[in-house]
C-alpha cells in the first residue's frame, strides 16, 4: 500500500513540475514575440514607415519557437499565429498601414489567448 502511494505522488509530483517548466517555457516564447510586435506596431505609428527587417525577425525567431510549441500545444492555436503573422507581412508589403496594425492587434489578442488557455487555472481544468 504504500509503495502505489509513494509512486502516486512521484507521478503527481512529475506531472506537477513537467506542467511547470512547459508553462515558463510557453510564457516566455510567447511573451517574446508579443512584445516584438508591440515594438513593431509602435514603430509603424510613430514613423509610418514599414521596417521588413523587423517583421523577417519576428517570423524567424516564430519559425524557431513553432518547432517546440508544436509538441505540446494544440495546431490550431499555433496556425491562427502564423495565418496573423502572413497577413501582417502582406500588409506592409503592400504598405496598408491600417490593415498592419489591426491585423497585429489581433496577432496579439490571439498570443494573449493561447497564454492564458496554456497555464493551469481551476477554470482550465473543469
Amino acid at each position: 500500500m504504500k509503495k502505489e502511494l509513494l509512486i502516486c505522488v512521484f507521478i503527481i509530483a512529475c506531472i506537477i513540475l513537467l506542467d511547470v517548466l512547459i508553462t515558463k517555457h510557453t510564457n516566455a516564447s510567447l511573451e517574446s514575440i508579443n512584445n516584438n510586435l508591440i515594438e513593431l506596431k509602435e514603430d509603424i505609428v510613430k514613423n509610418e514607415n514599414f521596417d521588413m527587417s523587423k517583421m523577417k525577425e519576428i517570423d524567424k525567431q516564430w519559425n524557431d519557437e513553432f518547432k517546440l510549441l508544436a509538441c505540446y500545444l494544440e495546431h490550431d492555436e499555433l496556425e491562427k499565429i502564423k495565418t496573423q503573422l502572413v497577413i501582417i507581412s502582406s500588409g506592409m508589403e503592400m504598405e496598408d498601414r491600417e490593415l498592419t496594425i489591426e491585423e497585429i492587434d489581433k496577432a496579439i489578442y490571439i498570443i494573449q489567448h493561447v497564454e492564458s488557455k496554456q497555464t493551469l487555472q481551476l477554470d482550465n481544468i473543469f
